[in-house]
């Protein structure tokens, strides 16, 4: 599974994909596509994630299982 630990966190936030997306600046769809490793984040949207999950290790969450 692509990104697990960015999912799981996600999951434990309560943060959905729509408010990850829309933090992000792009639609659903394309945040499902870089989720499951079809397409790359680019780093605009890795520094919007990293914000999001300030207490998460750019390491944990972008480990590729």
């Amino acid at each position: 599974m692509i990104y697990s630990n960015l999912k799981a966190e996600m999951v434990l936030r309560r943060i959905s994909i729509e408010e990850l997306a829309k933090k992000l600046l792009i639609s659903r769809f394309s945040l499902e596509k870089k989720l499951n490793g079809d397409k790359d984040f680019n780093l605009y949207e890795i520094e919007i994630i990293m914000k999001t999950f300030n207490d998460c290790a750019f390491e944990y969450l972008f480990q590729i299982k």
